[in-house]
């Protein structure tokens, strides 16, 4: 919690001496998030039953975007291996792999 008041601070004056825009404070908003969302992670994971290897593997593949920053599409295995699946995270049927 202290990392996070600190950042806080620093980047209120940072604001108020360079602008919301500087990159000063754009270093400072992302530093912000990036806490915010590690202890977003730890509380959620802490609380939840352990995860398969697949389920981590997903989860990670979010915060590691494809080619282009494209995050990639999560598709169920198809038996016969083919590029055909349906898609984890939107439900619908695609004919390739999106990585």
């Amino acid at each position: 919690m202290p990392e996070r008041h600190q950042l806080a601070g620093k980047l209120a004056s940072s604001t108020r001496h360079h602008g919301s825009e500087s990159p000063q404070a754009q270093q400072y908003k992302r530093d912000l998030a990036a806490i915010q969302i590690e202890d977003f992670v730890r509380k959620t994971v802490d609380a939840a039953p352990p995860l398969t290897a697949e389920q981590r593997a997903r989860i990670a593949a979010l915060l590691t975007p494809g080619p282009g920053g494209v995050p990639p599409t999560f598709r169920t295995a198809d038996p016969i291996g083919s590029p055909a699946g349906k898609d984890l995270i939107n439900g619908e049927e695609v004919s390739e792999i999106h990585t």
